[in-house]
């Protein structure tokens, strides 16, 4: 029985859905009607008016020029009406500017109050019937040929497919090479029952689609009864518009696989699969006109709503193969309450019944029934969907180009790189609302171009409240499309210690992702303009600029230093202490750094400033002869009952320096070694006891436990600095770091930068000399009574710093890290690069590589050092690429 007060009209229009789940009283403003009239209507919403000026008609403008009686909707820079769009961007902090439409849109806001008394164990009431009909006439499923199954989201809807699919060895999966990874990950499925697997490019489909048709049924096995019952299928699958290049794939693909068949394959025994999340979120969709070659369709609410987090949709027609083929497997499928069942024994299994409609069978679990209450509500925002869907495409499409063209004209040509699919033909190549780009430099003698690493831009655009995504984008057949990236790059990244998400950007040159900066329905163009800003204020000097062209003096002085402060880290993101003495070991980093850290007990993962910030108020020393391990927690974090401090007799005397040998790699010899990370993982032992691990425990708020590293080194760099680096930052820098930031205290930006050594001039200069001073980012060498040090890579900053800097109190807008920004665009410097990692390296003088010695050296406060400092133009290509080819966040 339908509520009371609902009006009940034939007219199958989503602005009907609305009238009839919410009241006429309870319409949006340009819905207001006193009762929609059984016949369709008459007056259409007008998206936009006609252009003053003479300019390129779009879509929008051609497809919405009827008369509207409601002013609200009359918009002429977006489809949407500007109260809506208002309130949804009201909703980001002051001065943020969203650019990341691709992964999610903007809430917004619910247009019903109607209040919600429905249990939530009760799947067939009023409001979910209609929130099923508002998603089928927003997708254009008119005649109903779909099941509408809600899920979480469109990762649950593959993953409900995968695992109900009954495959074998005689099945097959494709999947373009552009899919989300989501889609990819059906193959692990389809691999564990023996079945084949293929991926395929746009112009390997195009090539094979266009041959002419022989398909035969593949031969099943002779001793599979079970699998001769059925035909063997195969399930083609492919994104309809990618997320990651906003490239969009033809439905046609689909049709003519069902037509001509997909290699051994017949058109009956293919299963198409289009996963539309980016474009049903971005550009009409009606599936009636591909309703006999689509099998499946699958859609996440939120990336047209934010509202609708945790809600999805999985759509199957009806009468197809796979909808056969998934009902078989429900007598042998996991199964839950609600309506799953029709009669279960909980005694003997032979007495079980599954539900006979499939929407019931892969509904299992509470859905999000708030969501699925506001659907109808919401979806009336973008009905018509025809009309309204095709204005926001045209809408987001134009900031794209625009954003585009004025990338490449603020980059020039060879300084970005517009990432798109050339596999398609040129004339079903519609217009994107994504830009996925890199960035290029000139560096080196050569004047080479070279790719700028994506989290380098990553974070300045987030210093500067700026949403966007960068890295692969959870597609990586796409990334590695666009980027050139083979299976060998790929193995050998990952053996180099390059994980997905890491700080990882460029690898022997080759970038490891991009940069993408999507449209949406919310967009404006200040977005565009704000975005470019900040690229070309933070990025586009480092593409000509150079360190040659600032001249930083001659004078004697500035190449002698003095030794101002030294710092040791026993625990890796903690806080450490200031020594009067630092020693170093065969290494060539200080003995007693970062030789511990905290791990998160029942992994193998250790906490860094990032995932736990409360560790900037914790601090370690080592004390009685570096024999034990002191840990002392900031007083305002130590709770009623709790020790302040913690001390650990490491009943060892590891760290006493000895005369011990010095391997070193040959020059022409590769060694092939765990990355630093992989052989912490597998070289940790616990320190401490079980007193240790619970007061940790309190301090981090999860389980945790006191390791210690292992002791051997490996020579892959890593994306954090590792215990072998030692971080030399100079006087003269911090002082000018604290006076462009704004900090009074000069220690906070000291700790906040993490230094091993901090270096100041050996004589007072003048104002000129102080400004003109070199960085240490182009540090070469120094040398102090025998001790040889030399640079390994620039230190590129990260969001850390800001974190150890609020920790002291100093919570400003992106502060320090901003700060960092600003002073190297005004040195005309890439990126955001503070310091040099730096290690120590014996004297070979003329024994032979295999007898060098390590004579344990120190350095000491206050004492006199001499240095020399690179050109970063001069600097050859090769020592470019052995002593700085990559540059990596310090996380601590």
């Amino acid at each position: 029985m339908l509520p009371s007060g609902i009006c009940m009209h034939p007219w199958p229009c989503a602005t009907q859905l609305v009238c009839e789940g919410l009241g006429p009283s309870q319409h949006p403003p340009r819905f207001r009607h006193p009762c929609y009239p059984p016949e369709p209507c008459k007056h259409h919403i007008r998206l936009v008016e006609e252009p003053a000026q003479k300019t390129p008609t779009h879509p929008r403008f051609e497809t919405a020029r009827h008369a509207c009686p409601n002013p609200v909707a009359r918009r002429r820079d977006r489809p949407m009406d500007a109260a809506t769009v208002s309130q949804a961007r009201a909703l980001l902090p002051r001065g943020a500017i969203y650019g990341d439409w691709a992964a999610s849109a903007l809430p917004l806001p619910h247009a019903s109050s109607a209040p919600f008394l429905a249990p939530v164990h009760n799947r067939d009431t009023p409001h979910q019937h209609l929130a099923r009909c508002a998603l089928r006439a927003f997708l254009g499923d008119s005649a109903h040929a779909f099941h509408v199954i809600f899920t979480s989201g469109a990762t649950d809807a593959l993953r409900t497919l995968a695992h109900r699919l009954p495959w074998a060895p005689a099945d097959a999966f494709v999947c373009h090479a552009h899919a989300h990874n989501a889609v990819r990950g059906i193959r692990n499925e389809a691999l564990n029952a023996d079945a084949a697997f293929r991926s395929v490019t746009s112009a390997s489909l195009e090539r094979h689609l266009r041959r002419t048709p022989h398909p035969s049924t593949p031969t099943c096995p002779a001793d599979a009864e079970a699998e001769a019952a059925r035909p063997p299928f195969a399930v083609l699958a492919y994104p309809a518009e990618c997320n990651l290049t906003g490239t969009t794939f033809p439905f046609r693909w689909a049709r003519e696989a069902k037509r001509c068949g997909l290699y051994s394959y017949s058109g009956e025994q293919v299963i198409t699969l289009l996963d539309t999340a980016k474009l049903a979120a971005s550009s009409p969709l009606v599936l009636d006109d591909h309703t006999p070659y689509v099998d499946a369709v699958v859609f996440s609410l939120y990336k047209l709503s934010a509202t609708f987090t945790g809600l999805g949709a999985l759509l199957v027609r009806r009468d197809s193969l796979l909808e056969s083929l998934l009902k078989s497997t429900a007598a042998s499928s996991y199964f839950a309450g609600g309506l799953s069942v029709d009669a279960v024994s909980p005694f003997s299994p032979r007495l079980f019944a599954p539900s006979a409609d499939l929407r019931t069978q892969l509904e299992l679990g509470t859905p999000n029934i708030q969501a699925i209450h506001h659907l109808p509500s919401q979806l009336a925002r973008f009905s018509p969907p025809s009309i309204v869907m095709a204005g926001i495409h045209a809408h987001a499409a134009a900031l794209a180009a625009l954003f585009s063209s004025l990338l490449t004209e603020v980059f020039t040509p060879r300084g970005v790189k517009i990432h798109r699919d050339a596999g398609l033909p040129a004339d079903e190549q519609t217009a994107s609302t994504v830009v996925a780009f890199t960035l290029y430099r000139i560096e080196g003698r050569s004047r080479q171009w070279h790719p700028i690493g994506h989290n380098e831009i990553g974070t300045i655009l987030k210093l500067n409240n700026v949403y966007a995504r960068t890295g692969c984008m959870c597609n990586a057949g796409a990334c590695c499309s666009v980027l050139g990236l083979t299976d060998v790059d790929v193995a050998a990244h990952f053996a180099k210690g390059h994980r997905c998400g890491d700080a990882m950007d460029v690898i022997d040159g080759k970038p490891t992702g991009l940069v993408r900066i999507s449209f949406g329905w919310g967009s404006r163009s200040s977005d565009v303009h704000a975005i470019l800003n900040v690229l070309r204020n933070h990025i586009s000097y480092s593409v000509y600029g150079s360190l040659g062209e600032v001249d930083f003096g001659t004078a004697p002085s500035l190449s002698h230093f003095v030794v101002r402060s030294l710092h040791v880290y026993p625990v890796k993101s903690c806080a450490g202490t200031s020594v009067k003495k630092i020693t170093f070991d065969k290494r060539g980093g200080i003995l007693g750094d970062r030789r511990f850290a905290i791990q998160q007990a029942g992994s193998q993962a250790l906490l860094s400033l990032k995932t736990c910030p409360i560790l900037a108020d914790l601090t370690a020393w080592l004390a009685k002869d570096e024999t034990c391990l002191v840990l002392e927690l900031h007083k305002k974090r130590v709770l009623p009952g709790m020790p302040r401090k913690m001390a650990i007799d490491l009943g060892i005397d590891s760290l006493t320096p000895k005369l011990q040998s010095m391997s070193l790699p040959s020059p022409t010899t590769k060694t092939n070694h765990l990355s630093s990370e992989e052989h912490e993982a597998t070289g940790k032992s616990a320190v401490g006891g079980e007193e240790l691990s619970q007061w940790l425990s309190s301090v981090a708020g999860r389980p945790v436990r006191l390791v210690r590293l292992a002791s051997q080194c490996s020579t892959t760099p890593t994306s954090c600095k590792t215990s072998e680096d030692v971080l030399i930052v100079s006087e003269t820098e911090i002082e000018e770091l604290r006076s462009t930031a704004g900090i009074d205290d000069t220690a906070v930006v000291r700790e906040a930068l993490r230094p091993n050594i901090v270096l100041g001039p050996a004589l007072e200069g003048t104002r000129e000399q102080y400004q003109s001073h070199p960085p240490m980012n182009v540090f070469k060498s120094f040398n102090a009574d025998g001790l040889h040090m030399v640079a390994k890579r620039s230190c590129v900053r990260c969001t850390v710093v800001n974190t150890v800097a609020s920790a002291r109190g100093f919570d400003l807008r992106g502060e320090p890290l901003r700060s960092i920004a600003r002073i190297n665009r005004r040195r005309q410097q890439k990126g955001l690069v503070f310091g040099v990692l730096a290690k120590a390296v014996p004297d070979a003088g003329d024994a032979p590589h295999h007898q060098r010695m390590y004579i344990p050296t120190h350095l000491t406060l206050n004492q006199e050092v001499t240095g020399s400092f690179r050109d970063s133009n001069n600097c050859s290509e090769g020592t470019r690429k052995s002593s700085n080819a990559l540059s990596y966040e310090h996380e601590g």
